[in-house]
């Protein structure tokens, strides 16, 4: 049996799914194409680096403002220690901001071989990629953003990313955290594969009294199955919102 102690940061809430990471300004973001060229003290890399005492509560909306162009100034940074500070950052305004081409940048990083799971602000980077993901796949319908998303829902996706070093607990956590990552990339995304993607899950866990998000535990009990329907129920309303209103709506709670 595992024990509090075996879980990694902000277990018990993924499994619950995450709260939401901004809280919108706008019914939906700004056109990419209004970049920082409109915004005379518009700097990118002094963007990125800012730190925000409400986390990301501000930066997406903010970070609508920049274009591919801009984004392509930051990427870089990814690849520098120096920067993890801003790492988290650079992945939401990426997503927000970026390129379709940036998705495959994000997945790179995402999955570095040299990743050090014990650095604390480089794994809570990383976690932010399947939401920018979604960013990305709402905005320009990218194709490798929503094939990520689509594969990284599925039983068993994440059990290659969580390093060996961990003990049961801890791994099944970070399962269950980047599990509870692609669902909100899925939501962000809006798009029709998505909310099939989540109605598949929720019927099958209606039908079945099984858990198939992964990183879910055999032998579950019913207080999880609740809470995993809950998510699911949610996280489909949300992308309804988002398919028909733009992004902003999905940070609305009915």
């Amino acid at each position: 049996m595992s024990t509090a102690k075996d879980l990694v940061p902000n277990e018990c809430q993924s499994y619950r799914g995450p709260e939401p990471l901004v809280t919108a300004q706008t019914s939906r973001f700004p056109s990419p194409a209004t970049a920082a060229t409109n915004d005379p003290q518009g700097d990118i890399l002094a963007f990125v680096r800012q730190i925000r005492p409400h986390g990301a509560a501000d930066l997406i909306t903010a970070a609508a403002r920049f274009g591919a162009a801009d984004v392509e100034k930051i990427m870089p940074l990814l690849n520098d220690p120096a920067e993890r500070k801003a790492w988290a950052n650079i992945v939401l305004t990426a997503g927000a901001a970026g390129d379709p081409a940036t998705a495959g940048s994000l997945i790179a990083f995402l999955f570095d071989r040299n990743r050090d799971p014990t650095d604390i602000a480089a794994e809570q980077a990383r976690q932010q990629v399947p939401i920018a993901l979604g960013f990305l796949a709402q905005r320009s319908d990218n194709k490798t953003a929503m094939t990520f998303l689509l594969r990284h829902g599925q039983p068993g996706a994440w059990r290659t990313y969580t390093p060996r070093t961990l003990s049961i607990g801890a791994a099944t956590g970070m399962e269950r955290l980047m599990a509870s990552q692609t669902i909100e990339g899925l939501v962000m995304s809006g798009r029709p594969a998505a909310i099939a993607q989540l109605e598949a899950d929720l019927n099958a866990l209606r039908n079945t009294g099984r858990l198939t998000l992964p990183g879910s535990v055999r032998g579950a009990t019913s207080d999880d199955t609740v809470r995993e329907s809950e998510m699911l129920t949610d996280a489909l309303q949300r992308a309804g919102r988002v398919q028909s209103e733009g992004l902003g709506a999905a940070y609305r709670r009915e």
